[in-house]
């Protein structure tokens, strides 16, 4: 199993700043209430990102809370940077088994009508191992389709969790 490694302290606005920025952005069938619940849930989290979560603080979660994914081949810590039930959530890894130097995610959500909302899920990294412009090109691109491959597998939870009956 690959070694648990240090990434950098970044800050939440680094998810929109980093050197490798981006932005994915989906129309979700679900309100703003439900976005956010089923981005704090791990179940949720396993069906539409494949990826075991364990919150490792106690209730209530926030800022400063942690939490720990598992699953395609990694390990990630992470910490909360920001925490707007509702609005927004913004995660830093802190230790992850990837050749990564920072990482941070923020997922913003606006409402667009009472049962839908947009979800802005920016995110940037920096890359730490050998051959660093290559790969962190290429672990750019794999995430930003994995990204959105997840999205649409994201979408299709809620859409089935918010149907009538």
């Amino acid at each position: 199993m690959p070694q648990l490694r240090d990434l950098a302290p970044v800050g939440a606005e680094y998810a929109r700043t980093g050197p490798n920025h981006n932005t994915l952005r989906r129309s979700i069938p679900a309100s703003t209430d439900e976005l956010f619940s089923c981005l704090q849930d791990g179940q949720a989290t396993k069906e539409w990102q494949g990826l075991n979560v364990e919150w490792t603080s106690r209730s209530p979660l926030g800022v400063g809370s942690t939490r720990t994914l598992t699953g395609l081949g990694q390990t990630i810590e992470q910490s909360v940077l920001a925490w707007e039930p509702g609005k927004r959530v913004c995660l830093r890894n802190d230790r992850t088994t990837l050749p990564l130097a920072a990482f941070a995610e923020d997922y913003i959500i606006t409402p667009t009508t009472e049962s839908t909302c947009e979800l802005h899920w920016h995110y940037a990294f920096e890359w730490g191992g050998r051959v660093k412009p290559v790969l962190g090109r290429l672990f750019g691109l794999a995430f930003a389709i994995g990204g959105r491959r997840d999205l649409n597998k994201l979408v299709r939870l809620l859409d089935v969790a918010t149907e009538p009956g």
